[in-house]
């Protein structure tokens, strides 16, 4: 079994023969009790820890920090976006499912002992690394209307090259399948309702 220890030689006697600069650091994170941590943690969600889970210089540990905020309490003790945690607290967590993780950060209190690794290319050592970008906003133009009547155009045209290329020969009764494109909703009138009854007597 890898330990936090073992797993900190095995990546400084590896990062000298890969393509990865590995750095090592321990932060004490203290805050108040009307704030937070400052970071977001993702990883592995396995309610027990993953035994088969083999560390590698590119991805140490199966929890890291997905952002930190500029400014807070675990960017002013060194963390940084993309850390990976090894300890928490003294626990060896580098096979330690999500849930578990959080558990231990929590028992700390306003507390909180952190062992992680920095990974970054050798070609990167000299950037300095920023906070991810956040996800592209979406137009408020666009609508599920609209994406669902392109999907509908598209499975027509789909629909049209299976026909041209399966044509039934005259001996075979096949029936097709059309793929329509939905009416507009709209509410029907109690008066259209009677109508259609008188209709279908």
């Amino acid at each position: 079994m890898m330990t936090a220890n073992n797993l900190s030689c095995f990546l400084q006697s590896a990062s000298g023969s890969s393509d990865y600069v590995i750095e090592e650091k321990t932060a004490v994170l203290q805050k108040r009790e009307s704030e937070g941590f400052g970071f977001v943690l993702r990883g592995a969600k396995a309610e027990t820890p993953i035994e088969e889970f083999a560390p590698t210089p590119a991805f140490p540990a199966l929890q890291y920090l997905e952002s930190v905020d500029q400014g807070g309490v675990a960017w002013r003790a060194g963390l940084r976006t993309g850390d990976f945690l090894i300890e928490v607290n003294g626990s060896d967590v580098v096979k330690v499912g999500h849930r578990q993780v959080v558990s231990l950060i929590r028992q700390g209190g306003s507390r909180l002992l952190m062992k992680v690794v920095s990974v970054s290319r050798k070609s990167e050592t000299n950037l300095i690394r920023k906070k991810a970008p956040p996800p592209p906003k979406r137009a408020p133009s666009t609508s599920l209307t609209l994406r669902s009547k392109s999907m509908t155009a598209d499975l027509e045209e789909i629909g049209k090259k299976l026909r041209v290329k399966n044509k039934p020969s005259l001996k075979t009764n096949s029936e097709a399948a059309t793929v329509k494109q939905r009416p507009m909703s709209r509410r029907i009138t109690q008066a259209e309702i009677n109508v259609r009854r008188a209709e279908n007597d």
